[in-house]
């Protein structure tokens, strides 16, 4: 009989030994597929492809460019191109140390149209070779020819220069930026030309301004302006009679000396509407260079007293009181001076201040918020004591809004949102009011 402490597997050892083999089996091939989900799991880590910072990362500088940003359609903004670089390696304890004969050259008195050339030179008294990096002219009109690029230290080298004169009349000034591989402060140079322009038949002035013209100056005088022509060609000439290009100006020349000096008026003509006027006095030479000369004439007409703005629009409803101002001008020779200052509305508040005595005044008017205006609005008037302009009217309106543009299709949230489309204010005209 068997003892009551042994187990089955101890009283059948057959039995045993088959369990054992049992479970040997069992664990090799539970470490098999466990093994084989490893190597899946290895494999699909290996196939993924890298995250956008690994993907970043691989990119290459001139892709990662390409993959700017920039919306479709955004307009390319031209880069400002880069600044030359030196070409040179200095040697430790090498410095190039560039000195001009003088970075100013003065070409004195020269023809209009005739083209300045120059020769800036320099020497290098350093103990490095030189180098002119660039050459940057101020503006289009002048230019550089072949210069010496690298000088060895001991020689010297030059930057041609030339200016293109045109038109140009009386004193120029044109500089030159010269980049260097100096060290510091000294590594740019600017150069300058300078001179005297003259042209073979001068006017000076170059043009007839008549600046701000009121009404009552052209009622009153005829306006002129006087300009001095002179030949400084050679033989003497014979001007031809002026031309004007518009009604608004007539010109007549009058000799001072025979052949060389003429005296032109220019004469602005009267009852002209007011705004600019432009325009100008050809005369012909009979010069092969110059065949007719040009002088350019100016004016701007205004009214005598000047308002602006000439009306003035607030909005229907106000919540806080309101300010609007405008200012009178006088633009007439005699002083003005402002009186009987009032409005149409007694709850309107208004403040009148000179701000330049006779000739500048600001109207500062006050809008309460329970200020009510009438359809036809309220007005603000005073008087001058210039009788074309002896009462003034400002008109007061209310502003008006524009209706709000709902589109055929909209939604019932966009019609809302189109409710509520905060007031604007119209542009107020600045045209002077005429006098009643």
């Amino acid at each position: 009989m068997a003892s009551a402490g042994m187990t089955p597997m101890t009283r059948h050892p057959e039995k045993r030994i088959m369990f054992n083999t049992m479970f040997n089996r069992l664990l090799s091939a539970r470490l098999l597929g466990a093994a084989i989900l490893v190597a899946l799991f290895a494999g699909t880590i290996l196939a993924k492809p890298p995250s956008g910072q690994e993907n970043a990362k691989k990119t290459p500088p001139n892709i990662k460019a390409a993959q700017g940003t920039q919306p479709a359609g955004a307009k390319h903004i031209p880069q400002a191109p880069p600044v030359p670089q030196a070409t040179v390696q200095l040697k430790p304890g090498e410095e190039p140390k560039i000195e001009f004969d003088t970075p100013v050259y003065d070409a004195g008195r020269i023809r209009s149209g005739k083209d300045i050339v120059h020769d800036f030179w320099f020497h290098n008294t350093g103990t490095g070779p030189a180098e002119i990096i660039q050459v940057k002219p101020s503006c289009g009109c002048t230019t550089s020819g072949e210069y010496d690029r690298i000088v060895p230290p001991g020689k010297s080298g030059k930057i041609p220069l030339k200016v293109a004169t045109g038109h140009f009349s009386g004193p120029i000034s044109k500089s030159v930026t010269i980049v260097t591989n100096q060290s510091g402060p000294a590594s740019m140079v600017t150069l300058q030309i300078k001179g005297e322009m003259w042209q073979m038949v001068q006017a000076a002035p170059n043009s007839a301004l008549f600046g701000n013209v009121s009404a009552s100056s052209t009622k009153d005088a005829t306006l002129t302006r006087k300009i001095t022509i002179t030949n400084n060609a050679e033989s003497p000439l014979t001007l031809a009679t002026p031309k004007c290009s518009t009604p608004a100006f007539s010109a007549s020349l009058n000799p001072l000396e025979p052949g060389r000096k003429w005296e032109l008026t220019v004469s602005l003509a009267k009852d002209l509407p007011n705004g600019a006027v432009t325009g100008n006095v050809e005369i012909e030479t009979g010069l092969t260079e110059l065949p007719k000369i040009q002088v350019a004439c100016n004016a701007y007409l205004v009214s005598d007293v000047d308002v602006v703005p000439n009306k003035i629009a607030i909005p229907g409803t106000r919540t806080v009181p309101m300010q609007r101002d405008f200012y009178v001008r006088n633009n007439a020779a005699k002083p003005l001076v402002i009186a009987d200052l009032a409005a149409s509305n007694p709850k309107l508040k208004l403040n009148l201040q000179e701000t330049q005595p006779g000739m500048a005044y600001r109207v500062t008017a006050e809008f309460p918020p329970d200020l009510e205006l009438t359809k036809d609005g309220e007005s603000i008037t005073f008087s001058t004591n210039n009788p074309a302009y002896a009462k003034m009217t400002i008109p007061v309106a209310i502003a008006t809004v524009p209706p709000a543009a709902v589109a055929t299709n909209a939604t019932p949230g966009a019609a809302q949102a189109n409710q509520k489309t905060p007031v604007t204010m119209q542009p107020i005209s600045t045209t002077p009011p005429t006098g009643k």
